[in-house]
Parts: structure tokens; C-alpha cells; sequence
């Protein structure tokens, strides 16, 4: 009984949802069946069950006895009110959904186009009025498909009671179409582009990605999220970024945030923060790091690395390893301890925190506590990669003998990875790392200074390579070792 799926949704709901839901039973409107009475009674089992901590309650025998009493039991009725009070849940569901994520102008649109199918000209012309007064004025795709949705509605106006004279208003919906279908086909190459450097994609998504994308000047001068988007998506197609190109970007988008919508503006910044690590880890712009790390803290406060409260296991361990690589420990660690609690996606083990610990102990040269918290394995490949780097560094440190064994562990892993999950230059970019820590390691534990030079220049000419600074430090170290 505990895993159906009413009870799995009620689990997700809030406090203030679940209040919600429980006027959305009491209401006679939607809860008017036979079983209205036993649909009220369902939901006290699992609010009792809720409140006692005791989820015996929730099994079947339990939840049948207080709903129906001391009634004989009988096979399958209580899965009948089941069945039936899921209807009720998923109708909330959808009318909770569509209040949320549905403007005021969303909505009137819905009334338009009810005061079309009447012929109530007059009413429908007050409210088409007010509801182009009422548009969105920041600048997003949200807004150009609303005002697409408007301009759709209009046309459906005229062409309903069509007296043979005028355009039918199509020329302005045509111009609205191009407008939304510009914007959304940028943004939407931008993600692929992406994605394609992240891992192996199928080969028919690639073509997308090499298509020669233009976008019409009168767009890009209409729309400053047209026109950031297309210098996104043509950074994106670059294989040499410079520090020039983010600078521009950066101006451009500071210049007009007044004008764009605050979830593009979020967009935008993860952007932004992602050119900011392709010019620190592939140029070796590591001035950047201040910049990417006072980036962050201003994303922080503004709020474009939450969502609905709480933020994206990749933004709480990005910006952990930024404000320590510009020795910000305090901050980290207070940052650490405040979110460990709004991660999405983190799991019993509390991998993503551990592993932010883990990074905190070891740029405290805290080594042994490091490698004691830090997860052994991960679903997601980004993050076991991470924890096995970390991993390697301690080892390295440490002086441990189990290094060359982590050291074959890791490239199998890589060389298994790379056949499924990652294209060709991150599985470069994590494979090169693992051979300099091999050669770091296997250096005489004399004074090398020639060793070290040699060592720092291939680490240099290497424009693949993870933890650069960390290896560049460590070889200048050869040359610095006592006798």
C-alpha cells in the first residue's frame, strides 16, 4: 500500500499543497461521487500516518478498517476507491499545474478565444485590448509566443467572420512567427551545441550543429534575447574563445538586463559562467577565476542558481571549487553547510555534499579526512569523475602506494566511458590528467629542476588537460624538493 501512487504524490506534496488539496476533496464541485465522504477519509490515513511518523498505517488492512469500519472486507473494493480517488488527485494536479505555470494573460487567452466562439464582439475586443496592454514587457521567448498566441487568436477573429476585405491580420502573425521561431531554433541549437561537448550524441542529431544558422537583422534588432542568443550559440560553434569575446558578451548582456525577463536572464548567466571555465581550463586564463568566482557570488544573490528554492548539484559543486581555487575557504565552507540541504537530486549518501567536504579538506590539506568522506562511486559519470580525481590528488599527496593501482582503476574507467558517455576531447581531457600524475609520480624524489621545466611545458602544450594548475604546481615542486 505505501508504494501506490496516490500515496507516492501526496508524498511530494508541500505543507501548502497538501492544504490545497484537502479544500480542492472538500469541495462538492470536483469530490461529488458515492465514495465523497470515504475520498476525505483516504486522505486522513495518510495525513494521520504523516503526523504519527507511522507508516503501518498506510497498509492495506489499516487504511481499509478506517475507511470502512468494522464492514466485512472485500477483495477489490478498496482499490476501486483507489482508482477513484486518483482521478480526483490528478484532476487537482492538472488544475494546480495550470494556475501555476499559466499567466493572467495565458489565462485570458483561453476567455478570448471562448468570446470568439460566442460572437460576443464587443467583449472580445475590450479584452484582446486589454490583453495587448497587458503583455509581458520584458524581453523573452515566453513573451514572443505569447504575443504569437495573441496575434494567432486575432487572425482566427477575422478569418471566423471573414467579410472578404483586409489581410486577415496575417502579416502580422507570419512577422510573430518568424519572430518566436528565430529565437526558439537559436536557443535550442545553443543547448545541442552544448550537449554535443558534453558527451557522444546520436549521428543523426549532428548535422543540426553544423548548419551554417543565420538570423534575419531585423530580429536581432528587435530582440536583444534574439541577439545574445545568436553570439551564444556562434561562441559555441567557436573552437577559440577569447577573453575579448566573453568580455563583449558580458557588456552586452549587463548593458540590457533592465530589458530581458528574469528566467532568461538565469539562462544567459549559466552561459556566461560555463565560457568563463572553457577560457580558465582550455586557454589558461586562470585570472578568470576571480572573475568566474565574483560571477557566481552575484548569480547567488540575485538568485539565477535557484530553482523553486533550492539549486542544481552542478552549481553548489561549480562554485565550491571556484571560490577554493581563489582561496575563499571561509566562504566555501559556510556556502557548503547553508545549501547541503536544497540540492536537487541528492540521495541518501549525500554524495554531492560529500564530495564539496572532500574538496574543502583538501585546500585545507586536510588529506586524510578528505579522502575519508569522499564517495567511492556515482551514478552520474561527471561527478564519479570528480571524486576520482580528487582522489588521485590525495593519493598523490598522501605518497601512497595504492596511487598506481587508482591510477589504472581511473583510465579503465575512462577508457570505458569514453566508448559509451564522453566524446573524444573530455575523454582526452580526463586521460591526459591521469598520465601526468602517473609521470609526477614515478619522478625521482630528488631535485629536478630540468625534470620540472620539462614537466610544466607538457602539461603547458597540452590544450586538453583537467586539474592544470594542480599538475603545474606539483611539477614545479620537482625542481624544488630537498636533497
Amino acid at each position: 500500500m505505501i508504494n501506490t501512487y496516490v500515496f507516492e504524490i501526496l508524498e511530494t506534496l508541500s505543507p501548502v499543497e497538501l492544504d490545497s488539496f484537502t479544500r480542492f476533496l472538500a469541495s462538492p464541485y470536483f469530490n461529488n461521487g458515492f465514495n465523497a465522504e470515504k475520498h476525505v477519509q483516504l486522505l486522513q490515513v495518510y495525513k494521520n500516518a504523516k503526523q504519527l511518523s507511522d507508516d503501518s498505517l498506510l497498509e492495506r488492512e489499516a487504511v481499509y478498517r478506517f475507511v470502512y469500519g468494522n464492514e466485512k472486507f472485500v477483495d477489490g473494493k478498496l482499490d476501486k476507491l483507489l482508482t477513484e480517488f486518483k482521478k480526483i488527485l490528478n484532476l487537482y494536479l492538472i488544475n494546480f499545474q495550470f494556475n501555476k505555470q499559466f499567466s493572467e494573460e495565458k489565462q485570458s487567452l483561453f476567455l478570448l478565444a471562448f468570446l470568439r466562439q460566442k460572437n460576443l464582439e464587443k467583449r472580445y475586443f475590450q479584452t484582446l485590448e486589454k490583453l495587448h496592454s497587458n503583455a509581458l514587457e520584458r524581453d523573452s521567448i515566453e513573451a514572443m509566443a505569447l504575443s504569437l498566441d495573441i496575434a494567432h487568436e486575432e487572425h482566427e477573429w477575422y478569418n471566423t467572420f471573414n467579410k472578404a476585405k483586409g489581410d486577415l491580420k496575417l502579416p502580422e502573425l507570419i512577422r510573430h512567427l518568424d519572430k518566436y521561431y528565430f529565437a526558439q531554433k537559436t536557443e535550442l541549437l545553443s543547448k545541442l551545441v552544448q550537449q554535443q561537448r558534453l558527451t557522444i550524441l546520436p549521428e543523426h542529431t549532428l548535422a543540426a550543429t553544423i548548419e551554417q544558422w543565420t538570423v534575419p537583422i531585423e530580429f536581432q534588432n528587435e530582440s536583444k534575447v534574439v541577439l545574445i542568443s545568436l553570439k551564444i550559440y556562434n561562441l559555441l560553434k567557436s573552437d577559440n574563445i577569447t577573453v575579448n569575446d566573453f568580455e563583449d558578451l558580458l557588456q552586452l548582456l549587463k548593458t540590457h538586463e533592465s530589458d530581458i525577463s528574469p528566467n532568461k536572464l538565469t539562462e544567459f548567466y549559466t552561459y556566461i559562467r560555463n565560457f568563463c571555465n572553457y577560457l580558465i581550463d582550455f586557454k589558461m586564463q586562470y585570472d578568470m577565476k576571480i572573475v568566474h568566482h565574483e560571477i557566481q557570488k552575484d548569480n547567488l544573490i540575485r538568485g539565477y542558481y535557484y530553482y523553486n528554492g533550492r539549486i542544481t548539484s552542478n552549481g553548489y559543486i561549480s562554485i565550491i571549487q571556484r571560490a577554493l581555487d581563489v582561496e575563499a575557504i571561509d566562504w566555501a565552507d559556510e556556502f557548503i553547510e547553508q545549501h547541503k540541504d536544497i540540492i536537487i537530486g541528492e540521495n541518501e549518501d549525500r554524495e554531492f555534499y560529500r564530495t564539496a567536504k572532500a574538496m574543502l579538506f583538501f585546500a585545507q590539506r586536510k588529506f586524510d579526512e578528505a579522502l575519508e568522506i569522499l564517495p567511492f562511486g556515482s551514478s552520474y559519470t561527471y561527478y564519479h569523475l570528480i571524486a576520482r580525481r580528487l582522489e588521485l590528488k590525495i593519493y598523490y599527496e598522501l605518497d601512497s602506494d595504492l596511487l598506481l593501482y587508482k591510477i589504472d582503476a581511473f583510465k579503465m574507467f575512462i577508457s570505458r566511458a569514453g566508448k559509451k558517455d564522453l566524446p573524444q576531447s573530455r575523454a582526452e581531457f580526463y586521460v591526459n590528467f591521469v598520465n601526468f600524475v602517473r609521470q609526477l609520480s614515478l619522478s625521482p624524489k630528488i631535485k629536478d629542476k630540468k625534470r620540472a621545466e620539462q614537466m610544466q611545458n607538457r602539461i603547458i602544450e597540452k590544450q586538453q588537460v583537467a586539474e592544470r594548475p594542480w599538475l603545474l604546481e606539483k611539477a614545479r615542486e620537482l625542481g624544488e624538493r630537498k636533497r
